[in-house]
């Protein structure tokens, strides 16, 4: 096999978490909220992911789609850590590390996933 030949079939660790997101969704915490979140995560391991929540449901597809209400910018290793249960998130937040423009919004994004198991 050429070197790189391959490498883009396999998702990125960041790609195979936010696959991982509609089931770990709390459906009891996101009746009647609709609403966007723009992931925008740099390094090997990130990319750009569109999070929708709505009708109880989540949907993750690669790059912006629609109008986001929350848009978050880290770096793959933050975000891996976070998803992880490595790192915190308010700790990465008041630390730099994570950009995002309506806290409240995460806020209630964090409450409604259930977290990973370190």
């Amino acid at each position: 096999m050429a070197a790189g030949e391959g490498s883009a079939q396999r998702p990125t660790r960041c790609a195979e978490l936010f696959s991982m997101l509609p089931s770990r969704l709390k459906k009891d915490r996101v009746s009647g909220w609709d609403t966007r979140f723009l992931f925008e995560i740099s390094g090997p391991q990130g990319g750009t992911f569109t999070v929708h929540i709505h009708d109880g449901t989540c949907d993750v597809q690669p790059g912006r789609v629609g109008e986001p209400r929350c848009t978050v910018k880290t770096d793959d290793a933050t975000y891996i850590g976070i998803a992880e249960n490595r790192i915190r998130p308010e700790m990465a937040f008041m630390s730099g590390k994570i950009r995002l423009d309506n806290l409240p919004e995460m806020m209630r994004f964090l409450g409604a996933v259930e977290r990973l198991r370190p």
